[in-house]
Order: structure tokens, then sequence, then C-alpha cells
């Protein structure tokens, strides 16, 4: 039988807290560019698998399409995408990158590497890949679960 977990025990939260720190360490080395995080996770995503439609690319973000939309407006306003009728589907919008856009994520290529090894700090590659792994199952899980 299982102790009694406390909150700060209670794994969800570990990786909430673990999440909230990863964001602060990226907007951190992103600020002089300009972009947040989730602009940045947005731009990679458009820049992997091209234009994408807003519920998408909200889809690849894990976040809900009004909180992407906001991020996409701003990120239209700084000149980084572009929002084109979809050709299948006219009631659609699809986002695409600009060229300015293409050349910022090249900008910003050397803080995300220094930020993912402030992340991976002083975990061997093969702790880490076991946390990836691990991280990957309790994701699944809480897919599977909804």
């Amino acid at each position: 039988m299982r102790k009694e977990q406390h909150h700060d025990d209670f794994l969800g939260y570990r990786i909430f807290r673990t999440q909230c720190v990863v964001t602060q360490v990226l907007a951190k080395e992103f600020a002089p560019y300009g972009i947040t995080p989730i602009q940045w996770n947005a731009l990679v995503f458009l820049d992997r698998y091209g234009s994408l439609s807003q519920r998408q690319l909200a889809t690849y973000l894990h976040r809900e399409p009004a909180t992407v939309t906001r991020s996409i407006d701003k990120m239209e306003t700084m000149g980084l995408v572009v929002r084109e009728p979809d050709e299948s589907d006219r009631r659609v919008n699809v986002i695409a990158m600009t060229e300015k856009a293409r050349d910022l994520l090249a900008e910003v290529q050397p803080p995300a590497e220094r930020a993912a090894l402030t992340v991976r700090g002083d975990l061997s590659a093969k702790e880490e890949e076991l946390l990836i792994g691990l991280l990957d199952r309790v994701y699944e899980s809480c897919v599977s679960a909804e």
C-alpha cells in the first residue's frame, strides 16, 4: 500500500514545476530576440511541417486555439507569419512562415542549444534517454486516459 502523497510529492506537480522553470530558461534565452517559448515552438513546428491550420498548430503546441490565436496575432504583427486561405477549404486559414521567421529561427538556434544544455544539467546521455522515455510513458498514459 502506498503512503499518503503530499502535494509536493505528486508526480504531476513535479512535472508542472519542472515545465515552469524550463519555460523560464527558454524565455530568458529568447527575450533578446523578442519571442516567447510558445512562439519559438510554433515556428519550429511550422518549419518542420510547413503551413498549418490554426487548429493543427494548437494541437502540436498542446494549447487552446484561442491562446494560439493570440500568439499568431503577435507573430503576424512581427512579420514572422502570414495567414493565408486554405486552398482546399476557404473557411480555414493556414499559418505560413516568412523568410524573416526562417532567419530568426537560425539566429535563435545557439540560445536554444544553451537552454537545452541548462535543462539537461549534469544528466548523462543514458539518464537523459531514460528520462525522455519515462516522460513519454507518462504522456501516453495521460493521453489514453482522456
